[in-house]
């Protein structure tokens, strides 16, 4: 018989995928606000204490659920590609996902993203910059480039996708634009200044960025 005493996690019957898949579906439920130790055990009809055998704390917690969205991105499909088309991917993708969870982005922008997802992430960011012969202080400069611009994005045009009214939006920031009391080029731009970036112009922009990442090599 073995010795190796169970703690009260796994005398519940707990593992920590289905801590985790309770903390999503309740998350996705009832927003983060809800998500708690003493919560999260009242809905798997456990004492907290065994949730404390899998998770340290709320933080902990939160860290675990923002960490498995990024399961959805796949890393080994980047790795295939050539080192400049790996990272567009990447960052395309990251993107799409976050847009698609745009009620986490406040809990994502407040904390550093870590875990093995995000991990594993970043290694495959950092394998296709070192591809690129970006590699030590300017891989990881980079690296740090590209989540800000990538994040940065995210950021402007998550409220645009819920704007109730965007043709309303986009006609007063037009008229504001095009004032006779704007400069000459925002004026002459008003149009296209006003309208929200179509995806191509990510990444685009996006290219322009790495182009000169790779001229740190």
């Amino acid at each position: 018989m073995s010795s190796t005493r169970r703690g009260p996690g796994d005398r519940a019957g707990l593992t920590r995928e289905r801590v985790l898949e309770a903390a999503v579906d309740l998350t996705a439920a009832e927003g983060f606000d809800r998500l708690t130790v003493r919560r999260l055990a009242a809905e798997l009809g456990v004492a907290p204490n065994s949730i404390y055998s899998h998770v340290a704390d709320k933080a902990a917690l939160v860290d675990m659920v923002l960490d498995s969205l990024l399961a959805d991105v796949d890393a080994a499909r980047a790795e295939e590609m050539e080192p400049r088309e790996g990272l567009i991917y990447l960052m395309r993708e990251a993107r799409h996902l976050l847009l698609a969870h745009a009620d986490v982005l406040p809990q994502l922008f407040s904390r550093p993203m870590r875990g093995p997802h995000a991990s594993r992430l970043t290694e495959a960011t950092l394998q296709l910059l070192a591809r690129m012969g970006v590699e030590e202080q300017a891989a990881v400069s980079g690296l740090r480039s590209l989540l800000t611009f990538t994040f940065g994005s995210v950021a402007l045009d998550a409220p645009r996708r819920v704007d109730p009214d965007p043709a309303a939006r986009w006609a007063a920031s037009e008229a504001a634009f095009s004032a006779d009391t704007a400069p000459s080029l925002v004026s002459r731009n008003a149009r296209a200044l006003a309208r929200p970036p179509a995806e191509s112009e990510f990444e685009r922009s996006l290219g322009w960025l790495l182009d000169g990442i790779a001229r740190q090599s």
